[in-house]
C-alpha cells in the first residue's frame, strides 16, 4: 500500500457504507466502530509497509489509534 491514492481509496469507501447506514443509528454506530479498528489497522500496515515502524510495534498502534497522529506526515503527505 505504497500508493497513496489507493491508501485515500481504502479509508474513503467504507465510509460510503456509513453513509447508506445514517438512518439506523444501531448499525451506523457498529459501523463507525468497526470503521475505527480498521482505520487504524490500515494505518498501521501502511506505516509498515513504508517502513517507518517495525513489524514487532504493530500491536502497540492497532490497541492506541490515536498515536497514528505521530504519524500524520508519513501517512498522509508522503508520497513512496
Amino acid at each position: 500500500m505504497k500508493n497513496i491514492f489507493i491508501y485515500y481509496f481504502m479509508l474513503i469507501s467504507p465510509l460510503c457504507l456509513l453513509f447508506f447506514f445514517r438512518q439506523n443509528a444501531i448499525f451506523f454506530v457498529i459501523g463507525l466502530g468497526i470503521y475505527i479498528l480498521y482505520r487504524s489497522i490500515i494505518d498501521t500496515e501502511r506505516l509498515i509497509k513504508l517502513n517507518i515502524i517495525d513489524k514487532k510495534d504493530r500491536l502497540k498502534l492497532y490497541c492506541s489509534f490515536f498515536k497514528n497522529g505521530k504519524y500524520f506526515n508519513q501517512l498522509y503527505l508522503r508520497r513512496k
